[in-house]
């Protein structure tokens, strides 16, 4: 790897496809995505698309390999909640539209549908882009089209709305909303962790909290066998991972000022 002017130049140092099997998926994706137009790639920091195309592929591997075993979605009980509140919706519109108005009856449908999609989209992709951009992994401008769309969409839903509350009334027009909002929270809430991902997140609290902890006196550790620059660097990663790095910046440049002293 060589860096200068703001980007990366990675080379691939082997073709062999040994090599790659012996990768975690996460990796092997990646690796496969850098240097699909060839053995050399240019990585800009600055290149947000890019990143977040890296970021995606990442954790797609990732929830591919352990959605069901950390956890569970408990799908089948989304999916049924979502056709009894659908069900719901079609027959109070079948109710308002008996005078005949079949113009109700689609409203509803197209409302409950679209509003659905749109929330869920949200959900699952933009509030995690947002939150990349607040933490300054992805850039502003990819994630505007999407705030557009859902100004616009969220614009005419609202107007949706305010019609069925002047033409039917406001009690049909409340419960239509809060059909579509109630699966939208449900669904992630119903979310839960297997045993297996239960002890996986005690094992990542407690090594958080070791994170956290180890710039407290750190001479007192210093001839421990982690305890060198060589081996504190290789958990900078993780203090990353878990917003802890402040923390283990400090231990570490005190560490390396600790170092520098007893030569």
């Amino acid at each position: 790897m060589e860096a200068g002017n703001g980007q990366y130049k990675l080379t691939r140092g082997t073709n062999d496809p040994a090599v790659q099997k012996s990768l975690a998926p996460e990796e092997s994706r990646l690796l496969e995505m850098l240097f699909e137009n060839g053995p050399e790639a240019i990585v800009r920091p600055s290149n947000s698309r890019n990143l977040n195309a890296y970021l995606l592929a990442i954790s797609g591997q990732l929830r591919n390999q352990f959605d069901g075993k950390y956890s569970t979605g408990n799908y089948g009980k989304v999916a049924l909640g979502y056709l009894a509140s659908f069900a719901m919706a079609q027959g109070m519109a079948l109710i308002a539209s008996r005078t005949g108005t079949f113009t109700i009856f689609f409203l509803t449908f197209w409302f409950f549908f679209c509003a659905s999609i749109l929330g869920g989209m949200t959900l699952a992709y933009m509030i995690p882009a947002a939150i990349r951009v607040l933490r300054g992994l992805g850039g502003i401008r990819e994630v505007l089209p999407a705030v557009f769309v859902i100004a616009i969409f969220g614009s005419l839903f609202a107007y949706l709305l305010k019609m069925f509350a002047m033409n039917i009334s406001p009690t049909y027009s409340l419960a239509l909303g809060l059909l579509v909002a109630v699966n939208l929270v449900w669904a992630p809430a119903l979310k839960r962790l297997t045993p297996e991902g239960r002890q996986a997140m005690r094992d990542i609290e407690g090594f958080r909290l070791f994170l956290e902890k180890v710039q407290q006196d750190p001479r007192q550790r210093l001839n421990a066998k982690w305890d060198s620059p060589d081996g504190a660097t290789a958990s900078v990663p993780y203090a990353i991972a878990l917003e802890v790095k402040e923390a283990w910046g400090d231990h570490l440049s005190a560490l390396c000022f600790a170092m520098q002293r007893t030569e």
